[in-house]
């Protein structure tokens, strides 16, 4: 029996056929209802012939187009023909995205629309935020004739930026209060924050982690006596170092537990003196699992610097690295490179004033002692320290002038340090808490708070490799002060700062971000209008996202929460 029929949708000649014996088009399948380019058993592979067709296909348009910055991250990326393509011919295999600064491909799901002619790719996963993507047609893509493209069709276009996410609580004991988070994320997204917190008797520390989507239940990982400002340290792998002091009836020790990548262990204690107080513990851990303490310590008069080296195992022997010359050392900080060298600076009294001294770790002993406040005599304060993977550092700190504080640097050039600089130059009142950021290249960030005369804002200053740039404000709400600055870098120069600042009611928790050449605006990432919210902290994984948590009064007690920049 004829009949007329009108071909698919994804093989249109235009034309009615006769459905007489073997078609080289489309073609009915009456008792399956199957419709196609060819007999069922081979649509999957070979487009039909059609031999009056000789012109190859080409892409009439791209979403998005060649060139396009901001693109969402997650929508499809699509490509429209000039005719009808072999849709089997159009898969993950004819139709990639990879990410131009590694050529890595990207995983997606690729589907064929043949009433449009249109070609998609639907992302698995998010792009990689502010990365230049190249989509890629090959030639593998033919029309109904087998007719392929001439050659691989190519464009590029970069993906937008993160956004902030909803605040959340992340520990849910309503015992006591909450307070001193901090935050350490490794390169897959997943992360570990750490606290102290008060069980009706006195502060412990605790943990909780977030598994790369959500977070966990909280844990207590310190469960001596009284312990308070915990500090925290991870590696690429997912393994990380806490240290905190901890009273133990008599004085306050050092303590250290640690991540094995899936579970924490037992706490132990790395101060092996026992002379005074110890306190201000900080640490730095590297990719190969090996890591750096250091801490002030009591010796009956007066503050030393003490440390201790982690191995990979076990912790060593607790060293002493100031010179004991001074009366006093306080505020160390430490910094480790991938070879297992490292730098601490800190705050040390002469008998006048407070001045920055630095010892050097070579891997396996501690040098010598030097100042590297080398230019004005005033008194100096909250060093800070950042260490490049070829083991090149910057230093910075606030020292005084005689009428006010002042942001100066000094740069560790892998043999020696250089000569400080003073990187801010506004006087209008003091400049305070810097906090500094160094990546692989050689380009450092450093922020800090500044008086105006009226209230504290918070300052930036870039460093390019060679030379430090001009300071510039980076947030303009002059509702209250703006205080404490943190401040993380991720591999290709961009960066997130975060701080505390007053609404003229409360203060809330602020950030702004740095795209690898300016600062943007300034925007509030808590919405949480019952308390104040205090003491940020913020870190970065590999693919530029990034964490941070503060801890916030909800009018009975402090509680600590957390954002996600992605």
């Amino acid at each position: 029996m004829w009949r007329l029929l009108f071909c698919s949708a994804n093989c249109r000649f235009g034309t009615v056929l006769l459905l007489a014996g073997v078609l080289n088009g489309c073609f009915w399948d009456a008792s399956s209802g199957n419709s196609g380019n060819r007999a069922v058993t081979e649509a999957d592979t070979t487009p039909p012939v059609v031999e009056s067709d000789t012109t190859p296909p080409a892409v009439r348009a791209t979403n998005p187009v060649d060139g396009s910055e901001g693109v969402t991250r997650t929508g499809a990326i699509t490509a429209e023909f000039d005719e009808d393509v072999f849709a089997q011919s159009v898969d993950e295999d004819s139709f990639t995205i990879t990410r131009s600064v590694d050529s890595s491909g990207h995983s997606g799901t690729v589907t064929f629309d043949a009433n449009s002619n249109t070609a998609s790719f639907s992302p698995n996963t998010p792009l990689s935020m502010l990365k230049t993507y190249t989509a890629t047609l090959s030639t593998a893509i033919t029309d109904l004739s087998g007719n392929a493209l001439v050659a691989d069709h190519i464009w590029s276009f970069t993906a937008g930026d993160g956004t902030w996410k909803t605040a959340e609580l992340i520990e849910i004991d309503n015992l006591g209060s909450a307070r001193a988070p901090q935050i350490a994320i490794r390169a897959d997204g997943r992360a570990l924050a750490v606290w102290e917190q008060f069980d009706g008797v006195s502060y412990k520390i605790w943990s909780n982690r977030f598994d790369g989507s959500a977070w966990g239940a909280a844990e207590l990982i310190g469960n001596g006596g009284a312990a308070f400002a915990p500090q925290i340290a991870s590696n690429a792998d997912g393994q990380a170092l806490a240290v905190w002091p901890q009273d133990d009836g008599t004085r306050y020790n050092i303590w250290s537990n640690r991540f094995d990548g899936s579970v924490w262990g037992e706490a132990q204690l790395i101060q092996t003196t026992s002379a005074g107080d110890a306190s201000d513990p900080q640490i730095a851990f590297n990719h190969d699992g090996k890591g750096l303490a250091v801490w002030a310590q009591f010796d009956g008069s007066g503050y030393n610097i003490w440390a201790n080296r982690f191995d990979g195992s076990a912790w060593g022997t607790a060293v002493q690295i100031d010179d004991g010359i001074a009366s006093d050392a306080a505020d160390p900080q430490i910094a480790i490179d991938p070879d297992g060298q490292g730098i601490a600076v800190w705050a040390e009294f002469d008998g006048s004033q407070y001045k920055i001294r630095a010892n050097r770790f070579d891997g396996s002993a501690w040098g010598t002692v030097e100042f590297i406040q080398t230019t004005t005599p005033g008194e100096a304060r909250d060093p800070q320290i950042a260490i490049s993977p070829d083991g090149q550092a910057l230093a910075v700190w606030a020292q005084s002038d005689g009428s006010r504080f002042n942001i100066w640097a000094n740069r560790f050039d892998g043999s020696g340090w250089r000569r400080a600089e003073h990187i801010e130059t506004d006087n209008a009142g003091s400049a305070l808490t810097p906090q500094i950021v160094l990546d692989a290249d050689g380009s450092a960030l450093a922020v800090w708070q500044q008086f105006d005369g009226a209230r504290y804002n918070i300052w930036a200053n870039r460093f390019d490799g060679g030379a430090w740039g001009t300071a510039e404000r980076i947030e303009i709400d002059n509702a209250g002060s703006a205080v404490v600055p943190q401040i993380a870098l991720e591999s290709d120069g961009r960066a997130l700062a975060v701080w505390q600042q007053s609404d003229g009611s409360r203060d809330n928790i602020w950030a702004n971000r740095f795209d690898g050449s300016a600062w943007g605006t300034a925007e509030l990432i808590e919405a949480d209008d019952v308390g104040h919210a205090s003491s940020p902290q913020i870190a970065f994984d590999a693919e530029g996202r990034a964490l941070a948590v503060w801890y916030q009064f909800d009018g009975a007690r402090d509680n600590i929460w957390a954002n996600r920049f992605e």
